[in-house]
This record gives structure tokens, C-alpha cells and sequence, in this order.
């Protein structure tokens, strides 16, 4: 794994578990133009899903989920697609321990990237 790439996913992770979604979306959009990386787009995809959901907007944060679910069949051991389409549909507000951690957690493992560690600050 290249320096930029490490930068640029510490600075992703970062954003995310500060709730920082639209942040964390911009650090990667570089790399993910240079290299084209499903995994990268998929990664972008969650911050973008993860804003809609932080800002209220249940389509967009649905439709987003459809696309991951659908495009990117990632692994979540503590979380199900079911349950996060459900805890959205419920209008039930994002919570970092519950439904950013093990997304990261996946991710991190699915790109080789640095671990995600545990996020701290619930949204």
C-alpha cells in the first residue's frame, strides 16, 4: 500500500468516525479517480449513505443501501443490510458504535487498509 493511499484512508476513517461523512468522502475521491478501485467507490458510497442518513434524508440514505446492497455485497459480521434498512425506515438516528463501526471494520479488512479501530462518538 502506497503513503498517499494510507493518508488518504486514515484521513477517511477519521472523518467518519467524527461524523464527518461529507469529509470523508472528499479524502477518498482522489485515489478512487487515480485508480478506479471498487472498493474505493464502495467505501465513498458508505460516507455518502452515511451523510443522507446524519442529515434526514431517508431516500437518499435507502437508495444509497439499495446501491451498496445491490453493486458491493460487503461482508457486515454485526450488522445486517436488513437491520440498517429497518433502524432508517424507523427514522431511528445513526449511531457510530452500532452502525459505522462494523461497516468500517469491513471495509478496512475488505481494501488491506490500516484497521478502522473503534469509533467513540455516536451521531
Amino acid at each position: 500500500m502506497c503513503l498517499e493511499w494510507e493518508e488518504a484512508w486514515s484521513r477517511y476513517l477519521e472523518a467518519m468516525r467524527q461524523g464527518q461523512f461529507f469529509s470523508a468522502h472528499e479524502a477518498l475521491e482522489p485515489s478512487w479517480r487515480k485508480a478506479r478501485n471498487p472498493a474505493l467507490q464502495s467505501a465513498i458510497w458508505w460516507a455518502v449513505l452515511f451523510h443522507h442518513w446524519q442529515r434526514g434524508n431517508l431516500a437518499g440514505a435507502l437508495k444509497m443501501l439499495e446501491k451498496l446492497r445491490r453493486r458491493f455485497p460487503l461482508a457486515l459480521p454485526e450488522v445486517t443490510w436488513g437491520a440498517l434498512k429497518a433502524r432508517m425506515a424507523a427514522g431511528e438516528r445513526l449511531e457510530v458504535q452500532r452502525d459505522l463501526w462494523p461497516v468500517l471494520q469491513a471495509l478496512s479488512s475488505a481494501l488491506g487498509g490500516p484497521s478502522a479501530g473503534r469509533g467513540e462518538n455516536n451521531r
